[in-house]
């Protein structure tokens, strides 16, 4: 099968393999040792590739190499994606940001830190496109070497935060056109280089960036807690046992997987709870001492704040198939 991308120009290298393709569509198939993802990739006009990503791993080794002049418009939708520098920093995309990138300065390494990462790829190939968008839409300035210097241009990344991307911005690019008719998506597209092009990122903060070392240290300590759900932890003791400043602890743990420690760990806690509930026959009391809680009652209002029901109405909903309910 001919890969839908330019001829000789992006290979994706053997851990990404074409599994089905048509004229428009090609899906391609990423699989390791820590889970899978998909890519589906729509070509909207020679040189403009829309690519939905749907990632369920938690590391991906990228072979991919670039032999031409392009650059590409990330927006996650939903999860984590860190990304790493070769300068030895990382940054996340999370739900709601984006970014404008070239392959320069970053690594071909990304993690998904909760193994889920579901968002969108525009790439714009651009000698292409350039001339497409010159042809579709005369009249339209739209310089994409110009675009690419003003997000890229030697810097790292900018992450544009949710607050500067409104939905309508890229909720059409997720849905699929009734009767292949790309013809909206076309100038959605359009629209969007329109934005990104009129928009002023001097007032942009800086998104936190931070060194590999760092992002190791709290993987080490979400391993660790994972590892020893039943544990009583503090971040006192977590920042002593790892050897990790407190403050940045905090914020890398934070940039790193989305949320603070504490509430990282009550959810993977309510989450490992909810299985042990739907899957065994131990009274709610030895689940919650499973997961860290001596008490139960503080179990049971920790568990209705995460699952939205008590523990036992959990169990007697997810249950009800199996005949009647565990005798508590």
């Amino acid at each position: 099968m001919k890969p839908l991308f330019p001829e000789g120009k992006i290979h994706f290298g053997q851990n990404v393999r074409l599994v089905v393709q048509n004229d428009r569509c090609s899906v391609y198939k990423i699989q390791n040792p820590t889970g899978d993802g998909v890519m589906t990739s729509f070509q909207m006009l020679p040189g403009m590739i829309l690519m939905h990503c749907d990632m369920h791993m938690s590391q991906y080794l990228s072979d991919l190499q670039v032999n031409t002049e392009m650059f590409s418009i990330d927006h996650c939708r939903e999860g984590r994606m860190e990304c790493c520098l070769t300068n030895g920093q990382s940054f996340c995309l999370d739900a709601g940001t984006s970014m404008v990138h070239t392959a320069d300065g970053i690594m071909p390494e990304f993690f998904c830190p909760t193994s889920h990462y579901h968002g969108l790829t525009l790439v714009f190939f651009l000698e292409e496109a350039q001339e497409s968008i010159a042809t579709l839409f005369s009249g339209v300035e739209i310089d994409l070497r110009l675009l690419r210097d003003k997000f890229c241009g030697g810097k790292p990344p900018i992450l544009l935060p949710k607050e500067k991307m409104p939905c309508s911005l890229f909720s059409l690019l997720y849905e699929l056109p009734q009767n292949d008719d790309w013809q909206l998506h076309r100038l959605k597209i359009l629209e969007l280089l329109l934005y990104f092009g009129g928009l002023d990122i001097s007032g942009i903060g800086e998104r936190p960036y931070f060194y590999k070392t760092k992002v190791e240290k709290v993987k080490a300590i979400e391993r660790y807690m994972m590892e020893n759900l039943g544990a009583a932890h503090t971040i006192e003791g977590l920042s002593a046992r790892f050897g990790f400043p407190l403050t940045s602890m905090k914020l890398c743990f934070k940039g790193v997987f989305g949320s603070t420690i504490y509430a990282y760990l009550r959810n993977q806690r309510m989450s490992a709870a909810a299985k042990r509930l739907r899957e065994s026959r131990d009274r709610v009391a030895v689940v919650a001492a499973s997961v860290g809680y001596e008490n139960a009652s503080k179990f049971a209002v920790a568990f209705r704040a995460c699952m939205g029901k008590s523990p036992h109405e959990y169990r007697k909903q997810t249950t009800e198939f199996m005949g009647g309910e565990p005798k508590y």
